[in-house]
This record gives C-alpha cells, sequence and structure tokens, in this order.
C-alpha cells in the first residue's frame, strides 16, 4: 500500500508502496516544505533544452501560460498548436515528480504530407512522447528539485 495526502484537492504528499504489515504500528510523517526562491525556478533555456530531441519542428516556440505552456510550430505541411499542463505525479514511484497533460491541439497537415502522416498519426506521437515517465524534460525537474533541496554551492 501506500499513501496519498491532499490538501484542497491538491497533491500534497505521498509514499513509496510499503508493506501493509508496516501499518500495525502508528504512523509518524513529518513534512518539510522548503521555500524556493524565484531564482530556483526553471528557465526558458532549460525547458527549450529538455524538450530538444523529442521529434518537435526546429521552428517549435514555446510560451508560458497560466495552464502550463503553449507549443507551436510548422514543418513540411504540418502545422501543430498544442497545449502542455503539468500536473502532479499521484503514483507510488517518487522518482516521478511531476506528469505532463495534453491540453488541446490544433493540428493540420496538407497535401503532399498527408498522404504519409495524418493528424491523428502525429496527434498520437505527442501522447506518446509525453507519457514518457524517463524523459529529459522529467530528468531536468528532478535535477532542478534535487539542487535546490542540497543547497548553494
Amino acid at each position: 500500500m501506500w499513501l496519498n495526502l491532499s490538501l484542497h484537492e491538491q497533491p500534497f504528499y505521498r509514499s513509496a508502496v510499503f508493506p501493509r504489515a508496516h501499518t500495525s504500528k502508528p504512523l509518524d510523517i513529518f513534512l518539510y516544505q522548503p521555500t524556493v526562491p524565484n531564482s530556483d525556478g526553471l528557465t526558458a533555456g532549460q525547458i527549450s533544452a529538455g524538450l530538444s530531441g523529442q521529434g518537435l519542428p526546429g521552428n517549435t516556440t514555446l510560451t508560458a501560460n497560466p495552464w502550463g505552456i503553449g507549443v507551436a510550430g510548422s514543418e513540411g505541411q504540418a502545422d501543430i498548436q498544442f497545449g502542455v499542463q503539468l500536473v502532479a505525479d499521484t503514483s507510488p514511484n517518487l522518482s516521478i515528480f511531476f506528469d505532463l497533460a495534453l491540453d488541446g491541439w490544433n493540428i493540420h497537415v496538407g497535401w503532399p504530407t498527408s498522404w504519409c502522416e495524418s493528424a491523428d498519426d502525429i496527434l498520437n506521437k505527442i501522447r506518446t512522447s509525453l507519457q514518457t515517465s524517463g524523459s529529459k524534460a522529467g530528468q531536468l525537474v528532478s535535477g532542478t528539485i534535487t539542487k535546490a533541496f542540497e543547497g548553494p554551492r
């Protein structure tokens, strides 16, 4: 079993899987919530580096929005626009901090590219790449969080 705690419907704490036999004793849980200054956040350059090599067109632009990241680009006869939301991961795998969720899309594929690849094909590639737990974007966030906990060097 594992623990998932929420505060105001927002994930707050989760544990790794542990044997049910361990619940016969009281559980003492202490949560440390460090304050992370804005200067320790992710930069646009770090996000771009985390998304590089994911099959996005070379002219892809990223836009920060209140709900996540807007992605737009074109290659050949294909124009893509979609949004990515970062949502807290609620699985017992503590090495995954967030999930990437697709938030709307607008994909147009013109002729002759449409003979080989449809808008649905491109959408499925985007969905597949967002669902990869070991992605470069996930590693980027994990490394950044670890450095914040370690403190300045």
